[in-house]
């Protein structure tokens, strides 16, 4: 637990890690150039991480704003 004050509030639901090694050449034909391809060891990998949150609220105000992200 941090030492410090919290500043917000938030839980994550049904989440999911979900990876595929891709071909370095393949993609970088499909990402803009400006953006560097992280690499490991030597191979690119496409992630798609799911879920959802509840309990979304900042310290200063623990029951207002939003409660679930997204709708």
């Amino acid at each position: 637990m941090p030492s410090g004050p919290w500043l917000m509030t938030q839980t994550w639901n049904d989440l999911l890690f979900a990876h595929w090694r891709v071909d370095s050449h393949a993609l970088r034909e499909r990402v803009p150039a400006v953006f560097e391809l992280d690499l490991f060891d030597s191979e690119a990998w496409i992630g798609v991480v799911p879920f959802h949150m509840t309990n979304v609220a900042a310290w200063c105000r623990p029951r207002h704003g939003f409660r679930r992200f997204p709708n």
